[in-house]
């Protein structure tokens, strides 16, 4: 799949990055690619976003990075207060997820205690 085909009108913040120096043990340039968004308050908006790194991951280097505001700003997540967020961000298959400000709308004791789940 080309890192065009990666790209989806729907999440909006959805970016792709090859970074393309050679390997050592071929002659193709290697490739990372890097799956971000970020501001998605609406959980059918992560199962997108699983289906389109499912579909991104391959023979290339490919991460799932988060940026933040995650855990809050959403109906979603002030029902459990970020639990449920927590639960889904687990089924994505996250390598890296950045704290962001609404990380900390319940306090930063919720925000520690969330972070071991």
């Amino acid at each position: 799949m080309s890192s065009e085909g990666c790209f989806s009108p729907v999440l909006r913040g959805l970016s792709s990055f090859c970074w393309p120096p050679t390997s050592a043990s071929t002659s193709k340039p290697a490739s990372l690619r890097i799956l971000h968004v970020n501001d998605v308050y609406k959980p059918e908006r992560f199962a997108k976003f699983r289906s389109l790194a499912k579909q991104c991951r391959g023979p290339n280097v490919s991460k799932v990075v988060l940026p933040g505001d995650l855990l809050g700003g959403s109906l979603f997540a002030a029902t459990h207060r970020g639990e449920s967020v927590v639960d889904v961000l687990n089924a994505l298959e996250v390598d890296y997820c950045v704290l962001g400000n609404h990380e900390f709308d319940y306090g930063s004791d919720r925000t520690r205690e969330l972070m071991d789940k």
